[in-house]
């Protein structure tokens, strides 16, 4: 007799049209694509959900990959087969069905608000995101010459309060030349700067020459594509001095690395690939393991839809059950 299998695996499509490009030092960047799953107990009714939403550059499948994983899996599961299943899946695919997996064993409690930086488009006005309560801001820098991005980053540390810092993110465009410009200027502002994402890529330095680069650098450096599944391990043991920027749906099921990186809470960072509200809502309840950092999921203002996740006195909160189905019913079926 089959083993008995009452678990529903569902897929469908998503296309998210920013509300303006998003422009980084890899491009401009209109539409933002992925898939989400939906597992139903057909015993007891339970639903999980879970989002795939690959982003090559960051070492994940594409979604192609992604899809064709998906297609090749059973329509109904055992709870025995998922286990095998997530651990042979691709990055992001695995985060999918590890969110859908953890939500369908664990009974629904109140979410937790997290705490989030914002990302700032270079006319982005900081008082509207003051008033929400933020208090990190990052921009994206890699865009144009170092005097000019200078300019930027002078006006807006001009413009901080309080205990404001801000994160510069230039996906490793700056050379050795513009790294010489920017050092003697980031030490005169190193108290505004919270951390530099990835100046030039970390992962390609030998591991010595990296620690020792990030000692010497004026303001702490944060490694972010250097972090994907294959080097999560190496680099949670190499004494890494400066920040730990995770995009957790890019890095398979959470359950292989949480644990490396709890001891350094203080200066672990769960950032967004640009998800809908189902993949965000999976990374927020990762963040109640990292309480004393502000997150990198402020990424509402970059999307004029319903797909997001709603802010409760200027924090994020997760969606439950009932306003995830509610998105996918939005999408059409497969």
């Amino acid at each position: 007799m089959d083993q008995y299998q009452p678990l529903l695996l569902r897929s469908r499509s998503y296309q998210r049209p920013f509300a303006r490009p998003l422009k980084t030092a890899r491009g401009s960047w209109k539409v933002r694509k992925g898939l989400l799953i939906r597992l139903e107990n057909s015993d007891t009714g339970q639903i999980g959900f879970g989002e795939t939403a690959p982003l090559t550059d960051f070492g994940s499948e594409s979604l192609k990959q992604a899809r064709a994983f998906l297609l090749a899996m059973p329509e109904r599961l055992s709870h025995e087969d998922l286990s095998p299943l997530i651990a042979r899946a691709p990055a992001a695919t695995a985060f999918a069905l590890a969110s859908a997996r953890d939500a369908l064993m664990a009974p629904e409690s109140p979410p937790q608000v997290v705490r989030t930086a914002a990302l700032l488009a270079r006319e982005d006005p900081l008082e509207p995101l003051r008033r929400q309560g933020i208090r990190r801001f990052k921009i994206k820098l890699g865009l144009a010459l170092p005097n000019a991005e200078w300019d930027l980053v002078e006006n807006l540390v001009l413009r901080l309060q309080g205990d404001e810092k801000l994160r510069l993110d230039p996906n490793r465009a700056w050379s050795e030349e513009a790294w010489a410009f920017w050092k003697p200027r980031l030490n005169g502002i190193a108290a505004r700067v919270e951390f530099v994402e990835e100046p030039f890529p970390l992962d390609r330095l030998s591991p010595p020459k990296a620690l020792e680069t990030a000692a010497r650098a004026p303001v702490p450096l944060a490694l972010d594509e250097s972090l994907h599944p294959e080097t999560l391990a190496r680099w949670a043991d190499s004494q890494w001095p400066g920040f730990f920027v995770l995009k957790p749906s890019l890095c398979a099921d959470p359950a292989s690395w949480l644990s490396r990186f709890t001891p350094f809470a203080e200066r672990v960072i769960l950032s967004s690939a640009l998800e809908s509200g189902i993949g965000l809502s999976a990374v927020a309840r990762l963040a109640a393991h990292f309480p004393l950092t502000d997150h990198g999921l402020g990424i509402d203002a970059f999307f004029n839809d319903p797909f997001g996740l709603p802010r409760e006195n200027g924090r994020l909160r997760p969606l439950n059950s009932a306003e995830q189905e509610s998105i996918w019913k939005r999408l059409p079926a497969a």
